[in-house]
């Protein structure tokens, strides 16, 4: 299983008395993992020297089904292996107990910051002229060393091999890996894939240095107002500075002269030349002056920096408060729309409650309309029974009634055509009697003309009625024409 030994190593190339750390690489064809700056990365060095994505280490498939570790450069300040850069876009299979460096060493003495050392193991590699054999401790603190016993170590093996090379095996196996095997093949693939992702983690390097590049212009601009402005006193203070030399030399030259004049009469001028060093440390104290004006402008300038890193910390913070602030308001739409989509659904099952109540209403209304409808159906039919029996009752009673009436007179116009006169109506009274024995004795008559009949009507004759027997005769036809 191949593992790395992670140590840090001196400008000079010695190593540090800091913990080691194993780090175990996968074992998988076609994993990967990745160094650099960036916290999301497999191993992550937080250091201005390391690139956001600097290398990577790749499992591929060497011949024989055997695995190899190859690594691959992706960052600004190169990837050495065994002290030999890789190159940016580059790649490299390694070897066991290879050093990988993540930034070239310098000379002895330098102040530069340590560097990040990865020594490759690989355990499953079969033992050879001591290869898995502990490592010399005087050695080891050097990659020189090191990477010198590597290198010797491939050139045996490379002489081993070109030395069992001349057999018929040997041969075959060269005609098969020039004929192509499906090992090499699914390495080229693996190559290819490699390569794909290098081009992508180029292309977003290439974003983030723009990016990057942008705010460096940017915070140069601003850097070269401040500088523009630091230049505008410098050249002012400068101006001075000139002004006082030209003064300074000014006055040299009437020092001069008024020394070469002095020595021709030194007592006549000596108030003059006391005069002189008057003006001379005046001009002296100018000069002071101006120059602790330069130094106020570099005080200046310094501050003007330590201004500008300030308003980078501010910048940063306003950026973070945003993104805080971006991410609430995502948090507060995503509750707003559940809220929504929960107020919807029970607005739903409300309309689906509502819609059910309605249905059981108009299904117990239709019920109702059905019984209503059975009832009125029965209703009616006993109505029109009723009708045909009281038709049939009526027919019957009128018929009765007509025969009746026609045999009353009948009788009549017997008893008053071949009777005695009509003034005596002597025989009237027999012959109603007769004539009542042979007629019903009741009638059914409809007195008030509401098309029920109103009950049975006596055909008794009253003492009246036999008294006055025209009256008799007029009653008979007023029920005759009731009738």
């Amino acid at each position: 299983r191949p593992w790395l030994l992670h140590f840090k190593l001196s400008p000079a190339g010695e190593r540090l008395d800091e913990p080691q750390r194993r780090i175990e690489l996968p074992t998988a064809v076609g994993d990967t993992f990745m160094i650099g700056r960036l916290p999301t990365l497999d191993l992550a060095l937080a250091e201005p020297v390391i690139s956001s994505r600097h290398c990577c280490f790749a499992v591929v498939e060497a011949p024989g089904g055997q695995i190899a570790i190859r690594v691959m450069d992706s960052s600004t300040n190169g990837t050495f292996v065994n002290q030999a850069k890789v190159g940016k876009g580059r790649a490299q299979d390694l070897a066991h107990l290879d050093v990988v460096t993540l930034s070239k060493l310098v000379q002895s003495g330098s102040d530069a910051a340590p560097v990040h050392a990865f020594e490759l193991h690989l355990d499953s590699e079969p033992a050879s002229d001591g290869e898995d054999a502990p490592a010399d401790p005087a050695n080891a603190s050097h990659p020189e060393s090191a990477s010198g016993a590597a290198r010797d170590r491939k050139r045996a093996r490379g002489a081993s091999a070109q030395g069992d090379g001349d057999g018929p095996a040997s041969a075959r196996k060269r005609s098969a890996l020039s004929a192509g095997s499906p090992a090499r093949d699914h390495g080229a693939e693996f190559h290819l894939s490699l390569l794909e992702k290098m081009k992508v983690m180029r292309s977003e390097y290439e974003e983030a240095a723009r990016e990057t590049q942008l705010g460096h212009e940017r915070e140069k601009a601003a850097l070269q107002e401040a500088l523009a402005a630091v230049q505008t006193r410098e050249a002012a203070a400068r101006q001075e500075v000139e002004t006082l030399r030209a003064e300074l030399r000014a006055a040299n030259q009437s020092l001069a002269q008024a020394k070469r004049e002095t020595a021709s009469a030194l007592a006549a001028h000596e108030a003059d030349k006391v005069d002189h060093e008057a003006s001379l440390r005046r001009e002296r104290l100018q000069t002071e002056a101006a120059q602790r004006e330069a130094q106020s402008g570099q005080a200046e300038l310094a501050a003007v920096r330590e201004e500008l890193a300030t308003l980078r910390g501010e910048r940063d913070d306003a950026v973070q408060d945003l993104k805080d602030q971006l991410t609430a308001a995502q948090r507060a739409v995503a509750q707003a729309e559940e809220a929504r989509e929960r107020e919807q659904r029970a607005g739903e099952l409300r309309t689906r409650h509502r819609v059910a109540e309605a249905t059981a209403t108009a299904d117990g209304l239709r019920r109702k309309l059905d019984q209503t409808a059975t009832g009125l159906a029965a209703a009616q039919h006993a109505a029109a029974a009723s009708f045909a029996q009281l038709e049939s009752e009526l027919q019957r009673a009128l018929a009765a009634s007509r025969a009746c009436v026609d045999q009353q007179l009948g009788a009549l116009q017997g008893s008053l055509g071949g009777g005695p006169e009509r003034g005596t109506m002597a025989g009237v009274p027999a012959t109603l009697a007769a004539n009542d024995d042979m007629a019903p004795t009741q009638m059914n008559v409809d007195d008030d003309g509401d098309g029920v009949t109103d009950g049975p009507v006596p055909r008794t004759l009253s003492a009246t009625e036999d008294q006055h027997a025209p009256s008799h005769s007029l009653a008979v036809e007023d029920r005759k024409h009731a009738a």
